[in-house]
């Protein structure tokens, strides 16, 4: 049949039968003044293409991965939290706390690029579970409020932490529907945020009530309670494993190997290298920049930083939309869209000023909310369908390896710059220049992708 034969079609009813692995679509086409109906057979996704986003196995998982995230998340920050109030008695340096966050995520970058292997082995439910447990654990060695004993724990908090996107990307690759990827990744990546606001509301809330250490008690007990609850859905979900596969040293260098034959795999993972180092030098930065260079008081700055964030939430789920809407063949070409306006918001930031309108710098501020914090999802939407069907752990794992890299080593650099230049400008800058050849370079591996230009 000729498509342009086709004059209307519209979708009445889908329906599957009790056996067979097919839907009856009932719809009428009109073509050439008739009405037909069309058996449609999907083996591999079933209900939930018909149901879309709607269905309860993709909202369940895609809840369930969110919340592991907000979890994880907010227990690699609760001590940042506790040492902040003077009401929970630790009485923590600032730097003992740096040294805290490094570990996790040295910690996280190591479990992540193990994940492969963990879950081919063992399932993405129950490398979700794993990840639940390092956190109570961890969180739980805080009612200690002995540094010496947190600092240990925070690497086995990180070894949790880096897991739990690559077999949530395992999970929601095998049982949600490719079409709505990137709407569905971009949610569980608001997991982030919420849980560093879940920290940031929680911490000093139950300070309120009860000591340091019962508040660490509390927040390790809220996730052993999770680690439980996902039991039951473990049977389900954790079919295929494999009791052989490989994990340490050698399954990380076959994953590795994968990422590298993959050049747009490859790209993707550096490029997570450079997105999160802007991702994180805006985090660390911002403020003090806004304080210190632009002149605005601490309140007007924490005021442009939530702006920040907030427009980091919104965008995630908005790209992730947009791109269901475009199709996820062009993932590619979105994130070098969002590179595109990194480098924008970046270069507008090199030369902002106090002399510019307060609008103005939000309005900057919020450019670089919408697009380099909020490029993530998009992200593991693209690795997971640039990776082998029953690789995707495996390229996500290697992938935020690299991100957690970049999240390690660029408040460094950026801070390095600031303090031997003597200005922020000159971190934005290069901020502008790492995205912009990140934007060029994501658009021509897109246009091959797609068959635009020819090698």
């Amino acid at each position: 049949m000729h498509p342009a034969a086709v004059r209307r079609c519209a979708f009445v009813a889908g329906t599957r039968p009790a056996t067979g692995n097919y839907w009856n679509i009932q719809c009428h086409c009109i073509l050439q003044g008739a009405s037909v109906s069309y058996r449609v057979f999907d083996v591999s996704q079933g209900p939930d293409v018909m149901n879309g986003l709607l269905s309860l196995r993709t909202i369940g998982l895609t809840s369930g991965a969110l919340a592991v995230q907000a979890t994880i998340t907010m227990a690699s920050l609760t001590l940042a939290m506790l040492a902040a109030d003077p009401r929970s008695g630790f009485d923590i340096s600032r730097s003992l706390v740096g040294l805290y966050t490094s570990s996790v995520y040295l910690g996280a970058a190591i479990g992540a690029m193990l994940a492969g292997g963990f879950v081919a082995r063992y399932g993405p439910i129950r490398v979700s579970q794993f990840s639940l447990f390092s956190a109570t654990v961890g969180v739980a060695a805080l009612a200690f409020g002995n540094i010496w004993i947190a600092l240990p724990v925070a690497f086995f908090i990180g070894l949790g932490y880096g897991p739990a996107n690559p077999s949530a990307s395992e999970l929601l690759a095998r049982h949600t529907p490719k079409a709505y990827r990137p709407l569905i990744f971009s949610l569980k990546q608001t997991g982030v945020p919420i849980g560093a606001g879940a920290a940031g509301l929680c911490v000093p809330l139950l300070l309120g009530y009860m000591s340091g250490a019962e508040t660490a008690l509390v927040i390790a007990g809220f996730s052993g309670v999770l680690v439980l609850l996902f039991q039951p859905w473990r049977e389900q979900f954790d079919t295929g494993r494999n009791p052989s596969a490989p994990i340490g040293y050698q399954e990380v260098r076959e994953s590795m190997a994968m990422v590298m034959s993959y050049p747009n795999l490859r790209l993707l993972a550096a490029a997570s290298f450079g997105f999160a180092i802007i991702q994180l030098s805006v985090g660390a930065f911002m403020v003090l920049y806004l304080t210190e260079a632009i002149g605005l008081t601490v309140i007007q700055a924490g005021g442009v930083y939530a702006v920040i964030q907030a427009c980091g939430v919104i965008g995630r789920i908005a790209w992730g939309a947009i791109l269901v809407r475009i199709g996820d063949e062009k993932g590619m070409a979105m994130l070098a869209f969002l590179a595109l306006l990194m480098a924008i918001g970046s270069g507008c930031a090199a030369i902002m000023n106090g002399g510019w309108p307060m609008p103005v710098i939000i309005a900057v501020c919020a450019l670089l909310g919408f697009s380099a914090v909020g490029w993530n999802g998009i992200f593991m939407a693209e690795v997971a369908n640039q990776a082998p069907a029953d690789k995707t752990a495996a390229a996500t794992g290697i992938s935020i390896g690299c991100t957690f890299s970049g999240v390690v080593v660029g408040p460094v650099i950026f801070g390095i710059l600031a303090d031997l230049t003597g200005s922020y400008a000159v971190g934005f800058s290069a901020l502008a220049i790492l995205t912009g050849i990140a934007a060029v370079v994501l658009y021509s591996a897109y246009r091959r992708t797609v068959g635009l230009v020819t090698e």
